[in-house]
C-alpha cells in the first residue's frame, strides 16, 4: 500500500471513530511545584501542567469545567494539585452558555460563583485559579473556534480584577 493510501485510511479511521461516538478527551490544567515536560511557569514557583481525561458525556464547556473543578489531582501525578479555592469549592461553576450553532458568534459564557467563607488561600492561589481556568477554556474554545467570556458572581470585571489589590482595577 502506498504512503498516501495509508494516510487516507488513517484519516478515514479517525473520522469514523469521531462519528461513531468515540469517548471524548478533555485537556485541563493542574499545578505542580516541579517542572514537567509540557508545563510552563506561572508565578510563585508553580508550573501549569496539562493533563487529559476521558469523559463519559459529550464535550461541552460545562463538562470541561466540571472535569477541572472536580478533578482529583493525585490521579494524574503525585506532585500535582489544584488551586485551594477550587479544591475547597470557594469557586464553583454556576452555569455555562454555548453558541447555538457554528454560525453563532456569541462567545462561550462561563459563570463562576464564589462561596464564602473559605475564600482564597493566600496571594499565590489567585494566579493558580485564573491560569487553571483560563488555560483549560482556551484549549476548548480554540477547538470549537469560539471565544469565551468568564463571569465571576455575574460580572466580567470581578473576574478581571480577582486578585488585584491596588484598588484601581475596574
Amino acid at each position: 500500500m502506498k504512503t498516501g493510501s495509508t494516510f487516507c485510511l488513517s484519516v478515514i479511521l479517525v473520522l469514523l471513530l469521531s462519528a461513531c461516538g468515540a469517548t471524548p478527551t478533555v485537556t485541563f490544567y493542574l499545578i505542580s511545584q516541579n517542572k514537567h515536560p509540557e508545563s510552563r511557569q506561572i508565578g510563585c514557583n508553580d508550573f501549569l501542567v496539562p493533563v487529559q481525561k476521558k469523559i463519559e458525556t459529550s464535550k461541552t464547556a460545562s463538562s470541561v469545567m466540571e472535569t477541572l473543578l472536580n478533578a482529583n489531582p493525585v490521579d494524574f501525578g503525585s506532585d500535582l494539585s489544584t488551586a485551594s479555592a477550587i479544591k475547597d469549592q470557594y469557586i464553583t461553576l454556576e452555569k455555562t452558555t454555548e453558541p447555538k450553532d457554528a454560525n453563532d458568534t456569541t462567545p462561550i459564557g462561563i459563570y463562576l460563583k464564589t462561596n464564602p467563607p473559605k475564600g482564597i488561600a493566600g496571594v499565590c492561589d489567585t494566579p493558580r485559579i485564573k491560569e487553571q481556568i483560563t488555560q483549560t477554556l482556551e484549549g476548548y474554545s480554540t477547538e470549537k473556534q469560539q471565544s469565551f467570556t468568564i463571569f465571576l458572581d455575574g460580572s466580567t470585571t470581578a473576574w478581571k480584577c480577582l486578585g488585584d489589590e491596588s484598588g484601581l482595577c475596574s
